[in-house]
């Protein structure tokens, strides 16, 4: 099994390619939401989150909902 570190960097990787071609299936986001989930069982549960953050945000902003991600992204955000 991957680290987060690992994933973490294949997954925003696999989103900016994804991007710059079309927007992320929900099939591909279920699953991508499903490495995470595995990874916050063994691994860090507050990176895990952060990264599952990440990427709801990156779908949101391929959405149209760029603004709005702004200003979350700018919040200050505590994970315990």
């Amino acid at each position: 099994m991957e680290s987060i570190g690992n994933l973490a960097k294949k997954v925003f990787n696999e989103i900016k390619a994804k991007k710059e071609l079309n927007k992320m299936s929900p099939e591909e986001f279920k699953l991508k939401m499903i490495e995470i989930n595995k990874l916050s069982e063994v691994e860090d549960v507050e990176e895990a989150h952060g990264l599952a953050d990440g990427l709801m945000c990156e779908v949101l902003e391929q959405l149209g909902y760029k603004e709005g991600i702004e200003i979350f992204n700018q919040m200050s955000k505590w994970y315990s």
